[in-house]
């Protein structure tokens, strides 16, 4: 439709509104044929403002970026086409990256907003999130809550992070333990945040948070019981196995604990 114009899941373009049409790629059109850059261009746009496919080991890219010459890097790349967006090979992020070592002042913050969530606000919170954190329904209960009860977002979010990645459970542990465990936990955390920043997507990061526990964060392993005793007994409270791994019946508790009333 020439007012609805778009393809993979990139926002719709009025096309008609510049006097173009939208073909069958989902891209507006100039009369002359040539795709609308970058407003509609799912691949690349060239140093002429031209719409390229983007596959092109000359000319790479997607979703509208400036198109890359790989061929031109020092030394020579590809198009990595198994990524998205496309991406030179050589310019890709590794994912996991090496982790070099821990800030020696570095400690796990604990938490604490009493009174700032009501009972009603963490029971949405447990029914919005209980298919875990990043979804839709999760996503858009923080969006809402951040514009109705800002303080209320704000305290829950530090546990609004996928089980796998570990750092909201450690942020509600720290109350529970010493200063060198939360040190330990605060190295594990930053570990992985860093060694998974590059990855692409979603998926990927989730992948890469359990990878690295038993990869490049191992060496923190050793000095990490502290937090597997308390998860056992004084922070129970903060066990995902306590809830039997529902994100949002967890995401309740800890709240209560930390935010409610």
């Amino acid at each position: 439709m020439d007012t609805q114009c778009g393809s993979d899941g990139t926002p719709c373009v009025d096309c008609a509104q510049s006097g173009g049409v939208c073909d069958y790629l989902g891209q507006c059109t100039e009369p002359d044929g040539s795709v609308f850059c970058p407003q509609s261009c799912s691949g690349c746009c060239d140093a002429n403002g031209h719409c390229q496919l983007g596959y092109a080991d000359d000319q790479c890219g997607q979703q509208g970026a400036n198109c890359e010459d790989c061929t031109a890097l020092v030394p020579p790349s590809t198009c990595d086409l198994s990524v998205a967006p496309r991406v030179c090979t050589s310019q890709q992020t590794q994912c996991p990256a090496a982790y070099p070592s821990c800030p020696s002042g570095l400690e796990q913050a604990v938490f604490a907003a009493p009174n700032s969530c009501s009972t009603g606000e963490l029971a949405d919170a447990a029914a919005a999130c209980a298919g875990g954190p990043s979804t839709q329904a999760c996503d858009a209960f923080f969006e809402f809550e951040l514009a109705s009860n800002a303080a209320c977002a704000q305290c829950l979010q530090p546990f609004d992070v996928a089980f796998a990645a570990q750092s909201g459970i450690r942020a509600c542990v720290a109350p529970y333990v010493d200063a060198p465990c939360n040190h330990n936990s605060a190295c594990i955390v930053d570990c992985t945040t860093q060694s998974c920043t590059g990855c692409v997507d979603d998926e990927s990061t989730v992948q890469c948070d359990t990878q690295v526990q038993s990869g490049v964060c191992s060496a923190f392993a050793p000095m990490d019981s502290c937090v597997t005793q308390a998860l056992q007994g004084p922070a129970i409270l903060c066990n995902p196995s306590t809830y039997q791994g529902n994100f949002g019946a967890w995401l309740q508790a800890v709240g209560a604990q930390t935010c409610g009333p």
